[in-house]
């Protein structure tokens, strides 16, 4: 149970400061791009629920506050990310001409 514990504030912990942009409107939240002039409240999540911090009037300008935000993150970030691709090796072959081009 303690580990369990220790794996889930580690989670939480991660969360911690993530940011959102919701749309104000009645309609369900589909998609960003449904209705982008329509106000957006940027949210926060403070590890435990998320908390409202500002209302933008549209998608354009909650996009460049979140992205703003992300890339504050994202640079102390570099190189922990994980990846399933494989870099590949530098090629050692050397291309030539085919023999006997028929001249």
């Amino acid at each position: 149970m303690a580990e369990w514990a220790r794996r889930r504030e580690e989670r939480l912990a991660k969360r911690q400061g993530q940011r959102r942009a919701v749309p104000l409107t009645t309609n369900p939240h589909r998609g960003s791009h449904i209705d982008p002039d329509a106000p957006r409240a940027i949210m926060e999540y403070d590890g435990l629920k998320w908390v409202p911090l500002k209302i933008v009037p549209n998608r354009a300008e909650a996009q460049a506050l979140l992205s703003a935000a992300t890339n504050a993150v994202a640079f102390s970030r570099v190189g922990s990310a994980r990846t399933r691709t494989r870099s590949r090796p530098a090629s050692t072959h050397v291309l030539t001409p085919p023999s006997g081009s028929g001249e």
